[in-house]
């Protein structure tokens, strides 16, 4: 590699020698010339910054109160090992980037935009890594780059960063985003046994569309999901099993009141009592600010009200479990299916995207995970309810 620096004019040498009859001399010398620096500063330096990870300390376990204030708290043998958890994972994030090449203008500007406004994402490659009188960067120059990025990312994975990856970050045409490696973390509520939810990641918060465009180490992605998740616990917990999508009795399959009624049956299900409110004035006021701030839109013949009421007739057999914040702890639960799906999909060298009750990973990937997400849900739903129940996986 060195001879090959030294031939395209990036580094200066100072020959050694070693003096006959004796053990003295002088070893060979490298400098690196202007021009390297300039490439590193302008280019690897960056892209350094994206690729590895650098972990906050203690905070991968958070706990808050009720009004969402973090608590501190002793650390037990249970939060050591789902902190250990946390780091395995975190320690294995590979590239990950978002193709944005067939993106929607509207998309690009709603998502890609607040993704390069807050520092969580670059574009790449940059036009002086992809000019043509880059000599680094032709065909015949590649090993020299693997060599270099070999050493200089010494502190990754080889597992992390293939040489495949590489290539679409610095000579691809699509300019695909690379996302910032950030720090996974679970939020407990009030207590170890409520909440736990997986959070942090910045593609946690794109929508399905843009979602659909992330590669994980350079390779298209599927997504998983359990169908309503929170409502299909609820009605195991309640001993009745389901074989489709458990909002169907009131949607029949219509994705906008899909999307009104899995909100309604969230606010069902983990509100309750607080400081002298009621779990049901506190759900349907939490429903009406979401309307208010634009983040819900109710049809014109429906109120908040007649939204709830037609919930809590479709689903009879939850009589007693709502509006009593059963929804936190079953969100416990979800998380314990999710930290025991990350570990499994860990040791089998796969890398999984968490998105609360959905998984992404690599197009290779999508049958062992789907195994995989069937099999933990069973067992731990056995745990808490005695019974065997199969999830809907779509």
């Amino acid at each position: 590699m060195l001879d090959r620096l030294r031939d395209k004019g990036w580094i200066s040498e100072k020959k050694g020698y070693k003096r006959l009859g004796s053990d003295r001399g002088w070893k060979t010398r490298a400098y690196a010339n202007r021009r390297l620096k300039d490439f590193f500063n302008e280019n690897l330096l960056t892209l350094a910054s994206y690729l590895i990870y650098n972990p906050i300390p203690d905070r991968e376990i958070i706990l808050k109160d009720t009004v969402g204030k973090e608590i501190l708290f002793r650390e037990s043998e249970e939060t050591r090992q789902w902190r250990c958890n946390i780091k395995d994972y975190n320690s294995s994030i590979p590239p990950l980037l978002v193709n944005i090449e067939d993106l929607p203008q509207e998309l690009k500007e709603k998502y890609i935009d607040r993704v390069f406004s807050s520092g969580r994402g670059i574009s790449l490659p940059s036009p002086s890594l992809i000019e043509s009188t880059n000599p680094i960067l032709k065909q015949e120059h590649y090993p020299l780059l693997k060599d270099m990025l070999r050493l200089y990312f010494e502190n990754c994975d080889p597992r992390r960063l293939s040489l495949f990856t590489l290539r679409l970050l610095l000579t691809g045409n699509d300019s695909p985003i690379l996302l910032k490696q950030e720090q996974v973390y679970r939020i407990f509520n009030g207590s170890w046994r409520t909440g736990g939810r997986f959070w942090g990641p910045t593609y946690q918060g794109f929508s399905e569309k843009v979602r659909h465009c992330i590669l994980i180490d350079g390779e298209p992605t599927v997504e998983k999901d359990y169908s309503g998740m929170l409502l299909g616990m609820a009605l195991n917990k309640a001993g009745i099993p389901y074989t489709k999508d458990p909002y169907y009795r009131l949607t029949h399959g219509d994705s906008e009141l899909k999307d009104l009624f899995k909100l309604v049956g969230i606010v069902a299900l983990c509100c309750g009592d607080l400081n002298g409110l009621k779990g049901r004035s506190r759900a349907i006021w939490g429903l009406n600010n979401k309307i208010r701030s634009g983040k819900l839109k109710m049809p014109a013949d429906l109120k908040t009200n007649t939204a709830m009421d037609k919930f809590e007739e479709a689903y009879p057999e939850l009589e007693g479990m709502l509006f009593k914040g059963l929804g936190l702890e079953l969100q416990f639960v979800e998380s314990t299916i999710m930290n025991r799906i990350i570990k499994r999909l860990l040791r089998k060298g796969i890398f999984p995207l968490v998105l609360h009750d959905s998984v992404r990973v690599q197009e290779s990937y999508v049958r062992d995970l789907e195994q995989v997400m069937d099999e933990e849900y069973e067992k731990v739903m056995f745990n808490h309810t005695g019974h065997r129940y199969k999830p809907v996986i779509k």
